[in-house]
């Protein structure tokens, strides 16, 4: 993957990292590493009922590339809208 042009105080333009999995427990569990940016990520699903999922996003990395204690609620955020696009009417 390549992140953006744009360069900021921590990370070059264009700076490129690999996105390493290392646990997955099929609908319920994915663990990953993003090299790059030195994050550690475990993302967990559990069932509420039929038609909704509970998901916990656990971040951990380097204080100073900007991981704010409200990104995990933010890519959470993003992922319920990615999600949603693909709801029956």
């Amino acid at each position: 993957m390549i992140g953006p042009n744009q360069p900021s105080l921590f990370r070059r333009p264009q700076m490129t990292g690999t996105l390493v999995v290392l646990e997955v427990a099929p609908f319920e569990r994915i663990a990953f590493q993003l090299t790059g940016d030195r994050i550690d990520a475990e993302l967990t699903l559990r069932a509420v009922d039929e038609k909704r999922t509970k998901a916990s996003l656990v971040v951990d990395g380097p204080f100073l590339i900007g991981l704010r204690r409200r990104f995990p609620a933010e890519a959470l955020a993003r992922l319920h809208g990615l999600l949603r696009t693909g709801e029956e009417p």
